[in-house]
């Protein structure tokens, strides 16, 4: 295998547009970046901006000080890799965001800061979190104070300019028996969504519009997440993967590739397909559910995967080119990766082969 950075492990899937297109306004003549309050330096430079929603996001093109992946030459010792994530990604008294972004800055490293969504809404609007199971407001981490809220969303800003990924830890941080691991595919789905909406509307709810907005469009560059204690992956897998545009993280789940099923018609269809492919693919593996034909993004997703494992999604009775449907088929033919094949359950017997064509010598 080539060698591999944290945007080089292919674990995407194209799904059915369910995250809706955000109305951007025309371009502005704001200036992201700031020192961040502290850490890595400062980022401070002018981006063409367009405002998002209430403006707490903008597009303000690619994310700056992306590593390049290079394939290694054959013989060569691979490089270790040490992964650094943070969970809920708050900036408080102990200034910890700062801190690793200097850190980071220092050694010359990318880190995943892995962000409650509720650190984004002051206590005073607590009653518009609804958590799954637990009382409206409910949260086993609390809320943030408006002054490290501010320092929060600078710290953000900044560490995206940076080059550091931006995932989610959802919300309220429920473990244990009354916790995430019993959720159901649409609490997660609600949870899901109510974290994206803090963070995409800050500007509302806390009045800091004087800030600028986080440079980024969160419902595109939001990057994985990790579960509270890392509970409820078994319902979250295929709800995530139905919800969005599954980028690259591995919502926090070990996996050395990700299968690709189309046309699953709804979660229970999602989840029988992971459990039958997992054993299948002979390795922990997420497995993304496509709801409709989007083989073009799942192409565009593959360009320097390693690799992109598409499950068989035609007539699968039978052995032979007829196994894959279009969608797969495409991806087979125009996917800038390897792309091993698998049976989404037992492969048929050689009787299925079709016979040879007829001899044209006589």
């Amino acid at each position: 295998m080539s060698g591999i950075s944290r945007r080089r492990l292919l674990t995407a899937g194209a799904t059915a547009g369910a995250l809706g297109a955000l109305s951007a306004c025309s371009a502005g003549g704001l200036s992201v970046g700031g020192d961040g309050s502290g850490g890595g330096g400062s980022t401070a430079q002018a981006r063409p901006v367009k405002p998002i929603g209430d403006g707490s996001t903008a597009d303000t093109g690619a994310q700056p000080h992306q590593p390049k992946a290079a394939r290694m030459k054959a013989g060569t010792r691979p490089p270790q890799f040490v992964v650094f994530s943070w969970d809920g990604a708050g900036e408080v008294s102990n200034k910890l965001f700062s801190r690793f972004r200097e850190v980071a800055a220092d050694h010359d490293a990318s880190m995943t800061f892995f962000l409650s969504g509720i650190y984004t809404l002051p206590e005073s609007k607590k009653h518009l979190y609804h958590p799954p199971r637990h009382a409206v407001g409910a949260s086993a981490i609390g809320y943030l104070a408006d002054r490290h809220i501010h320092a929060t969303l600078q710290q953000l800003r900044s560490a995206w300019l940076e080059g550091h990924e931006i995932g989610t830890h959802f919300n309220g941080h429920f473990c244990g028996a009354d916790g995430v691991r019993n959720w159901s595919g649409a609490e997660w789905r609600s949870e899901i969504e109510q974290a994206v909406r803090f963070v995409t509307e800050w500007k509302t709810n806390t009045g800091f519009t004087h800030l600028d907005p986080l440079p980024f469009d969160y419902r595109k560059e939001l990057i994985g997440g990790r579960t509270p204690c890392l509970e409820g992956q078994a319902n979250l897998l295929p709800t995530a993967a139905a919800w969005a545009v599954v980028r690259e993280a591995v919502m926090a789940v070990p996996a050395a590739a990700v299968a690709v099923t189309t046309c699953a018609s709804s979660l229970e269809h999602g989840r029988a397909e992971a459990e039958r492919l997992g054993p299948v693919v002979g390795f922990p593996a997420a497995v993304l559910m496509l709801a409709r034909r989007f083989e073009r993004q799942v192409v565009a997703a593959a360009e320097g995967a390693d690799p992109l494992v598409p499950a068989r999604d035609g007539d699968r009775a039978r052995l032979g080119p007829r196994s894959l449907g279009p969608a797969v088929r495409f991806a087979v033919d125009h996917a800038p990766c390897p792309v091993p094949l698998v049976w989404p359950e037992s492969a048929p017997d050689l009787t299925a082969m079709p016979p040879p064509p007829p001899s044209r010598h006589r």
